[in-house]
């Protein structure tokens, strides 16, 4: 097994186990705190601790991955963008959607200000070609 595959399993088993959040965050640090603020195993475990305990609650899922630390913004982006795809676009909070009037921001030619819905329909095709 692999030590990302022990990181996660261990995670999997805090919250079978009935731990708080705060004490998964807490031995995460303890047994991972070493590693570079960046480094993937440490970031995909408060990541893992986000869609767990945030319980399909868009809100609490990407706030307690914030909270936990780390590589915030990636952590955020990573799980919001799981949890979105879980929930779908109807049951995400409009307080998130409607501020960005469909509309992404890039810096790769040709894709400024596209569409959010538009970049959905396309990765979707793709990964239906794909499969």
């Amino acid at each position: 097994m692999s030590r990302l595959a022990e990181a996660l399993s261990g995670v999997h088993d805090l919250y079978r186990n009935g731990c708080s959040w705060e004490v998964a965050v807490e031995t995460i640090r303890a047994r991972f705190g070493h590693y570079s603020w960046v480094h993937a195993i440490s970031n995909a475990c408060l990541i893992m601790v986000g869609l767990l305990w945030g319980n399909g609650d868009y809100a609490a899922t990407v706030g307690s991955v914030v909270q936990g630390g780390w590589d915030t913004d990636s952590n955020a982006a990573t799980a919001g963008s799981v949890v979105g795809t879980v929930l779908g676009t109807a049951k995400l909070p409009s307080h998130f959607i409607e501020p960005l009037h469909d509309r992404t921001r890039s810096v790769i030619f040709g894709f400024d200000h596209s569409s959010i819905a538009e970049l959905a329909r396309r990765t979707t095709a793709i990964a239906q070609r794909a499969g």
